[in-house]
């Protein structure tokens, strides 16, 4: 009879995902603790993305979710255990560093050149801002560590921190066995931004530097175009308070934020969205529902 009910819900409601969908496709905390739901038989929002999970920060509470457990890859993702690592290997901000052929990798637009001469402090941003991939094997070359000893710091600390299904083996992302889950991230993420250096760099909309070496400007832009979305507006009362993004054909779009409004801060987690641009529609689409779905008291 439940079956029956909940079926006859996803048919007259245009949002939700198709009749064939299983009755397990949802999971919600129903404690009556944190946010309530305003109205119990709006059951969710269709996304494209595989994987999801969005959890009120202050109770803790789970408010929506999919697939939360299941392992899968986290593409650019992993950048956030990169800089938690590189901050306790770091030789000091405004170290010079030559950008070398070593640091170079493939299927990525480089934002730092060979032969340039950037700041580590340029190295970081320019990391998580855009979501550089040779920036992230600079970092790792100028902290003395090989990459091989970097990696090992990387799935120490995810063990350190009670993540039992992330693993790393590369610093950029760019390897698809670096895996985790949705819920993981969102741990990760909030650890990541109990730092200031990297919440300060995750809520840049944009980041100017000097080329040492040759009196160069350059800028670059954040890869997370959310945060000129309406969910980053004044007018819309939401604030981004972090956010990474990530992609790999394996991994397809992946999305990890902190947002606030009125007071109320939720962290949520896409893993799988379709491509790189339906990962943002995906996102805007879940955290609003939220926001309209549940009240805090």
């Amino acid at each position: 009879m439940i079956e029956f009910i909940i079926a006859t819900i996803l048919l007259l409601n245009p949002i939700l995902p198709s009749a064939a969908a299983t009755t397990d496709y949802f999971s919600f905390d129903n404690q009556n603790i944190g946010p309530q739901k305003v109205e119990n038989g709006n059951l969710g929002v269709k996304l494209t993305a595989s994987n999801f999970f969005v959890q009120d920060t202050d109770s803790e509470k789970v408010l929506y979710s999919q697939k939360e457990n299941e392992k899968a890859p986290i593409a650019s993702l992993t950048k956030l255990m990169t800089a938690l690592v590189f901050l306790e290997n770091n030789p000091g901000w405004e170290k010079t560093v030559i950008m070398e052929q070593i640091d170079e990798t493939q299927g990525a637009y480089p934002h730092i050149y060979r032969g340039e001469s950037v700041t580590v402090a340029n190295l970081f941003n320019t990391m998580l801002v855009s979501s550089d991939n040779n920036s992230a094997k600079a970092l790792v070359r100028v902290s003395k560590l090989s990459a091989a000893e970097f990696i090992v710091q990387m799935n120490e600390k995810a063990k350190e921190n009670g993540l039992k299904n992330t693993k790393f083996f590369d610093v950029t992302g760019l390897s698809s066995k670096n895996i985790s889950t949705a819920s993981e991230i969102s741990e990760l993420l909030m650890l990541a931004l109990e730092k200031e250096e990297i919440k300060n760099a995750l809520t840049k909309k944009g980041y100017n530097f000097s080329i040492l070496n040759n009196e160069k400007s350059r800028s670059i832009y954040t890869t997370n175009r959310l945060l000129e979305s309406f969910l980053n507006s004044d007018g819309h009362g939401y604030e981004i308070i972090g956010g990474k993004t990530g992609f790999l054909p394996e991994a397809g779009g992946c999305l990890a934020v902190v947002v606030e409004k009125d007071g109320h801060k939720i962290i949520s987690v896409i893993l799988g969205s379709d491509n790189m641009e339906t990962r943002f529609e995906d996102m805007k689409a879940l955290v609003d529902w939220i926001y309209l779905n549940y009240k805090w008291n």
